[in-house]
C-alpha cells in the first residue's frame, strides 16, 4: 500500500537575515530612548521595541530606571553565495495505490491404491 500526493503549488525560499541593533539609556543623561524612538525609518521589514523598567547596572548614575531601545530588521537573502534555498509544498489529498499479489498453489493429493 501506497500513498501518493498530488503536489499543487510551490515556492522557494530562504531564511533571512536579522539586524538587530540596540541600546540602553541610562538615567540622567540625553534621553536617546522613549517609546517615539523609531530608527526603522518606515521601512516596512523593521520593528521598533521599547523596554522602560530596565536595571541601572553599568550606568554612572544608579538613581531611577533606565531605558532599552531596539530595532530588528528582516533582511531578505537574495542570490548571496551559500545561500540555503528551501522548497515549500502544498500537497493535494493522497490517493492510496495498492497491489495485490495473488499466487495459485496447486496440490497433489497422493492416493495410496495399495490397500
Amino acid at each position: 500500500v501506497a500513498e501518493v500526493y498530488e503536489i499543487q503549488e510551490s515556492y522557494n525560499f530562504s531564511v533571512p537575515r536579522l539586524d538587530v541593533q540596540c541600546w540602553c539609556d541610562c538615567p540622567g543623561g540625553m534621553d536617546t530612548c522613549s517609546s517615539s524612538t523609531d530608527t526603522c525609518t518606515n521601512r516596512r521589514t523593521c520593528v521598533m521595541f521599547h523596554v522602560s523598567d530596565g536595571n541601572t547596572d553599568g550606568c554612572g548614575i544608579r538613581i531611577g530606571r533606565s531605558e532599552m531601545c531596539c530595532s530588528v530588521d528582516v533582511v531578505p537573502v537574495v542570490g548571496g553565495r551559500g545561500e540555503r534555498l528551501f522548497t515549500a509544498l502544498k500537497l493535494g489529498t493522497p490517493r492510496f495505490i495498492a497491489t495485490v499479489r495473488i499466487e495459485l498453489v496447486r496440490l497433489r493429493l497422493c492416493v495410496d491404491t495399495t490397500a
